[in-house]
């Protein structure tokens, strides 16, 4: 029912030149694109030498005489074409073949109220006001340059005199000029497309979009009718076709009351309305940065930034109507693309991936995203504000440990930021300020499962796993499988996965109510990948032989050979040492500390018996340890960016494993020299390797055997967290 489209509005100071009005017709005309004139109710027009230009969509406004003797149409290179009786227009502006034009109004009339053409007003996209006809100038205080967002003029009079003027904007706001008093769309659901703004006899104000949907404009909430006529018989719009291009409705007679009758707008033109505002389906941001649109969302992706085999994209935020949006790299980077602002402000971490995600809290008038405020959530916790957000207090804080996954803040009443919720990777959620509880998600403990939080465009929360599924965070009980939760039902339609590739960053959602609960097609392969993360491990420890290093820098040798003695091979830590490339050369110092030395990538660098604080000897990374494992016939799986759950894993399956960590036993800032080899190699003087050998899920804790002093030691998850982090999670299995 268009009554739910159509709301109120508010008579302001007169917007139409107060005259005597002719003998008024029921109904009006509608104009489509190619320039067809369709009247309706009754009103009879003459036509002749309307333009008409078959197939080509450049009718931009039309202005018709009350009594239907005529009118003109305007193009949208500035042409201007009378009609009937009415008399030619010399136009004001010709834009020399560029479809800029884009409504026109007539201020001069006759003795009996009918516009005769003379003088009146021209308006490019651009929102410049041409005056023709000695129409006094009017002053823009915005223009747009280069910008398609003027729309729509209606002029506002002293009299007879015009000494003001409204501005339509695509968008759905409002510019006042003059004496014009400020006014906005009475529907807080405005979507783009919008085409001209009339005024009924008594002054109210109402929009017309290209699919004939209207909307009220006023500068209170006093409802009125919009538009008012005395018949809408034989009106129709084109559906979905955003073809419709101005409406005219005719003045009552005096003393006439409008028709009881609701405008007939097509279901399928407000459904593309709907569509319009808040647009189905949604978008996945890959690891890479790539946007990739599902079930009909419209996104202006210009100008996105894309880092080709570089996974550093870690959440996306989309404007309202697919307009544009931000995505958050991990080094804290906020990348507008398409229409969104760009943002200059934010917290950002050179050369450390540790941003997680991103919110975005101001509102512009029609209460859509602009981007001027928000929030960063990093992986250990933090929240931090940008542009002039008030501080919220962080709900939990993970120092070293990189747990946190997703951000939501909680606006008050008045659109102020009061309250957080941050949800970790294992699926906890944490709570501050004003945030209401929500439904927790299934809890995976010690299961990295979830990456991200979301709302959709109508307000649904929910939670982004790995691999891209979408699971609920609302009053339903979700806290078991199946994945993933049913309440959350947008437009699933050309969703793909990428299977057992845990590329998926974040999955942003339009509105879910598609009117059918529609599962979230999944592929076997992710679904499965997800249920694996969802296995219960068992406590287990390993019969790790307790092994002193026995040069002051070995450690790596050290654990190396406990983790070969406990799978059975006999080799010694000297062996271990013996078979490592060693790079003795000293370092070239600069202020005190190494600007350039070995690769410890590559080799051991400097003397085994030497000092990491005196600069004499250092060590060696996972790649020659995994080479010398090899060598003894055992398997080995070597690298950076461990999850716990994946040393957990290898635990369970009896493989130890070789970690490098701080031996102060907390995370520890690492600063850089550059290789005799050109590579950029990180160093901290607390560098120390250990071997993991036991895990407690119940206890949530990790046992360690320290070659430093031959003894074991236990932490909790979150301190083992903490200085595993300072070698980006570096460790070797062996089985």
């Amino acid at each position: 029912m268009v009554a739910a489209v159509i709301l109120a509005l508010t008579a302001v100071a007169p917007a139409m030149r107060a005259a005597a009005a002719p003998s008024a017709q029921p109904g009006g005309v509608v104009l489509d694109g190619w320039g067809g004139l369709h009247t309706f109710g009754g009103f009879t027009l003459a036509q002749t030498g309307a333009p008409y230009w078959y197939g080509w969509d450049i009718a931009r406004a039309m202005v018709i005489r009350d009594d239907g003797s005529g009118g003109w149409t305007l193009d949208g290179y500035g042409g201007i074409h009378a009609f009937g009786a009415a008399a030619p227009i010399t136009t004001p502006v010709w834009t020399n073949g560029v479809d800029d034009a884009r409504d026109f109004a007539v201020t001069s009339f006759d003795q009996s109220g009918l516009p005769t053409g003379a003088a009146g007003y021209l308006l490019t996209a651009d929102g410049v006001v041409h005056a023709w006809g000695g129409a006094p100038a009017l002053s823009v205080p915005a223009t747009w340059p280069g910008q398609d967002m003027a729309q729509g003029l209606l002029v506002h009079f002293n009299g007879a005199t015009p000494d003001g003027a409204w501005i339509l904007l695509t968008d759905g706001s409002i510019e006042s000029v003059g004496a014009a008093p400020p006014i906005s769309l009475q529907d807080e659901r405005v979507p783009p497309g919008w085409r001209h703004l009339h005024a009924n006899a008594d002054g109210t104000m109402w929009a017309v979009d290209g699919w004939g949907v209207t909307a009220g404009a006023g500068a209170g909430s006093t409802p009125a009718a919009a538009p008012e006529t005395q018949s809408w018989a034989g009106y129709s719009d084109w559906g979905g076709w955003n073809i419709l291009r101005d409406l005219y409705v005719s003045p009552l007679p005096s003393g006439a009351a409008p028709t009881t009758t609701a405008q007939p707008v097509s279901t399928a033109a407000v459904t593309a309305y709907r569509d319009a505002y808040r647009p189905p389906g949604g978008v996945t941001l890959d690891g890479y940065g790539g946007l990739h649109t599902f079930g009909g969302y419209p996104l202006n992706n210009s100008g996105a930034s894309y880092w080709p085999g570089w996974d550093i994209a870690q959440a996306l935020v989309l404007q309202p109507q697919g307009v544009g949006g931000w995505t958050l790299d991990g080094d804290g980077g906020i990348h507008a693309f398409g229409g969104a602002q760009g943002i200059s402000d934010e917290p950002y971490w050179q050369g450390w991936d540790i941003a997680r995600d991103v919110v975005m809290t101001s509102r512009d008038t029609h209460g859509n995203i602009d981007g001027r405020q928000g929030y960063v959530l990093d992986g250990w916790g933090g929240v931090h504000a940008f542009g002039g957000a008030p501080q919220l207090a962080t709900p939990q804080y993970w120092e070293g440990w990189d747990i946190a996954r997703g951000l939501d803040v909680h606006l008050s009443s008045s659109g102020t930021p009061d309250g957080v919720l941050v949800i970790d990777a294992y699926g906890g959620l944490h709570y501050s300020g004003a945030y209401p509880q929500v439904t927790a998600p299934a809890y995976h403990d010690g299961q990295e499962t979830y990456e991200r939080m979301q709302r959709t465009s109508d307000g649904h929360l929910y939670a982004v796993t790995h691999f891209g599924i979408a699971v609920s965070l609302g009053s339903e009980d979700i806290t078991t499988a199946p994945w993933p939760s049913p309440s959350l039902a947008p437009h699933w339609s050309g969703y793909a996965d990428w299977g057992v590739w845990d590329i998926i960053r974040d999955v942003a959602l339009g509105r879910t109510d598609n009117g059918s609960i529609s599962p979230q097609p999944l592929s076997l392969a992710a679904t499965n990948a997800l249920q694996d993360r969802e296995i219960t491990l068992s406590a287990r420890t390993l019969n790790a032989p307790a092994i002193r290093q026995d040069m002051p820098l070995d450690c790596e040798s050290a654990s190396t050979a406990a983790a070969l003695n406990l799978v059975g091979s006999g080799a010694s830590q000297d062996w271990v040492f013996s078979q490592l490339p060693v790079d003795a050369r000293p370092p070239v110092m600069s202020g005190g500390v190494p600007a350039i030395w070995g690769d410890a990538w590559t080799s051991f660098v400097g003397n085994v018996w030497g000092s990491e604080p005196g600069f004499t000897g250092y060590g060696v990374y996972y790649g020659p340890i995994a080479s010398v494992v090899s060598e003894t016939g055992h398997a080995v799986w070597g690298g950076q960016d461990w999850t716990l759950g994946d040393m957990m894993a290898e635990i369970d399956r009896g493989h130890p494993v070789i970690i490098w960590v701080s031996d102060s036993w907390r995370f520890s800032p690492t600063s850089t020299w550059t290789g005799f080899d050109g590579v950029t190699v990180p160093y901290t003087t607390t560098d120390h390797t250990v071997l993991l050998y036991g895990v407690d899920p119940g206890a949530g804790t990790i046992s360690l055997m320290d070659v430093g002093t031959g003894t074991y030691r236990t932490f909790s998850w979150g301190q083992f967290a903490s200085f595993m982090a300072t070698w980006a999670n570096m460790a070797v299995a062996v089985s």
